[in-house]
């Protein structure tokens, strides 16, 4: 329980008696290599909390010739809790990368828990928050690879 707590910070505000709950309503799940923890698009009914192992986080898009690979996760990470705040489909699609295991909450222990201790949900806005700052940064790269570079006096110049 203590181990959990000091990995992940939303729940580093829930009481030892809390966490007991929360692992015993959570469900411990296993991934092989390869498998998916989330797709993206598909109903975001649950998130998870890396235990062990690693995952891979990618997005894809109709006019990317592959997914993007906006990062890796491993023990303590969170996964997925965005479409179970905000009710929309998962926005990426999370793979093992090696053996894997997570334990599974649901929205609704997810909504009791945050009911019950607060500082859950400030937790985790913060950690929203940081994906939010590194997707900006993200995107902020890809514009500027893809901006048509600028002559010495600032104008626009044709790419060959």
């Amino acid at each position: 329980m203590e181990d959990l707590r000091s990995r992940v910070a939303p729940f580093d505000g829930v009481p030892p008696l809390g966490l007991a709950r929360l692992v015993e309503l959570g469900q411990i799940r296993r991934f092989a290599f390869g498998k998916h923890l989330t797709v993206q698009g598909e109903t975001a009914d649950m998130m998870y909390v890396i235990a062990k192992g690693r995952v891979s986080v990618e997005r894809s898009h109709p006019e990317f010739t592959a997914p993007v690979l906006l990062g890796e996760l491993g023990p303590g990470a969170i996964v997925g809790p965005e479409g179970l705040l905000d009710g929309e489909s998962h926005s990426a699609t999370v793979t093992a990368l090696e053996d894997t295991d997570a334990i599974e909450f649901t929205g609704l222990v997810l909504s009791v828990t945050i009911l019950e201790f607060p500082k859950v949900a400030t937790s985790l806005l913060r950690t929203l928050s940081r994906r939010l700052r590194t997707t900006d940064a993200l995107a902020e790269a890809v514009l500027l690879r893809h901006a048509r570079p600028k002559s010495p006096n600032g104008e626009q110049v044709a790419r060959p």
